[in-house]
């Protein structure tokens, strides 16, 4: 317990802006606990919840609570205020993100063609881990899980789960050969406490192929998803209109078009790309699109008003998304681009 001459002293030394200890202002905080219960609107309570004032651009102090008082939903957490990230010149929600390490087998993950040039493990591998770095910058917590080899196509986690506000549909991947990647995210899923519900035979879903976009559901028509897996989607969020888009030609709906802002897609420069996306403007006409050449290149991420484009198609999209984004990141992921994988596919993103 300090004195009051090391409170007097304390004092001095932050009016001359010089700063504290960690011990110091821990043992500062005990006297002014005793200081404010004697006054007479002041009731001491013992609470479950663990109570934080105002985070202003404090990103990484937010994840020092997380990490020294524990992490949700085991602490529950009430913050007095709001969490504005400035550092990011925009506000960002508080996100975890579920990412997959790649396999030694991934080399045999499903393609629509044959790669030229063979799947580099390691460069993959290498890429995955600039990606999750990336993604730290922005998220609350990053949850890997294993690879498995089994699953070669395991990394591409988001075909596993379709994610909105606090459920979860965990969904049957379309390829048979991938159908079981999905139990580790869903154990994953219900740790973050998320309401978990799951699709049944003989619904088939590829998170790829739903979009959430202008508070409306797209949910791409392909060889992966199917009218059952449209309709497991319905069922799990009835306040969530769901709309089917065909999807003729490209492996998912999401290596076609993804979203810039909350009312503007990407959209691939395309006969197949602008045909899904006068589909997509019929039911949310507010939409705005971009149009993204070459193929693969409209597969972004956001992340509050930042935008994660992939770089290994040889072309600087910063001019393109400068007027949507207030930070533009370049990714390069070339060695899932072979087996048909996009920005997207790499993550779930859990609210």
């Amino acid at each position: 317990m300090p004195t009051y001459a090391d409170v007097d002293r304390q004092i001095e030394q932050l009016s001359e802006c010089k700063s504290l200890s960690e011990i110091e202002v821990k043992n500062l905080c005990e006297p002014t606990r005793a200081i404010l219960v004697e006054e007479w609107n002041v009731q001491p309570v013992k609470c479950s919840v663990t109570v934080c004032g105002d985070i202003h651009g404090q990103f990484h102090d937010m994840i020092e609570f997380f990490r020294i008082l524990g992490k949700t939903p085991d602490t529950n957490y009430l913050f007095m205020g709001d969490y504005v990230g400035w550092y990011l010149y925009s506000e960002l929600p508080l996100l975890s993100a579920i990412v997959r390490q790649v396999p030694d087998t991934f080399a045999k993950a499903l393609a629509m063609q044959n790669p030229t040039v063979p799947v580099n493990v390691r460069l993959a591998r290498q890429q995955h881990a600039a990606y999750v770095k990336v993604l730290k910058e922005f998220v609350a917590e990053v949850i890997m899980l294993p690879a498995d080899d089994k699953f070669p196509d395991c990394p591409f986690v988001e075909d596993t789960a379709v994610v909105i506000d606090s459920k979860a549909l965990i969904t049957r991947p379309g390829a048979k050969s991938r159908q079981g990647e999905e139990l580790v995210v869903k154990e994953a899923l219900e740790r973050l406490g998320v309401e978990i519900l799951e699709a049944e035979p003989p619904a088939r879903i590829d998170g790829g192929d739903v979009l959430f976009a202008g508070g409306v559901l797209f949910v791409g028509q392909s060889t992966r998803t199917n009218q059952e897996g449209l309709k497991a989607l319905a069922s799990t969020f009835p306040d969530v209109p769901v709309v089917p888009v065909p999807v003729p030609k490209s492996l998912h709906l999401k290596t076609v078009l993804s979203s810039i802002t909350s009312d503007v897609l990407a959209v691939e420069d395309s006969v197949e790309g602008r045909d899904m996306f006068v589909r997509i403007q019929k039911e949310a006409p507010f939409l705005k699109s971009v149009l993204i050449s070459p193929a693969g290149a409209a597969n972004i991420v956001l992340l509050g008003s930042t935008v994660l484009y992939p770089s290994g198609y040889g072309r600087n999209f910063d001019s393109t998304y400068k007027q949507y984004a207030d930070r533009i990141i370049p990714v390069n992921i070339s060695e899932f681009h072979k087996v048909d994988g996009g920005l997207t596919c790499l993550s779930i993103l859990v609210p």
